[in-house]
């Protein structure tokens, strides 16, 4: 796994109440790493775990909560 991925919040295209916080691995193989968040909050929450995965990898903190969807 690269040290240097980069996660990000999308809105997901199959349901509107889910969320998706993902990362791709161009460092390897092109891994796709992800997190679904649904429910009450999903929003809030993918957007913490987003904000807190970037922060502890030392990556500019780019979780676009809304930014686009999958």
């Amino acid at each position: 796994m690269s040290d240097k991925l980069v996660y990000e919040c999308v809105q997901s295209k199959a349901e509107e109440d889910e969320w998706i916080v993902e990362a791709i691995d161009y460092g390897s193989e092109g891994e796709i790493y992800a997190a679904t968040f649904s429910g009450p909050g999903a929003e809030e929450r993918a957007g913490e775990y987003a904000a807190w995965k970037n922060a502890r990898h030392g990556s500019a903190n780019r979780a676009l909560a809304g930014a686009s969807r999958l």
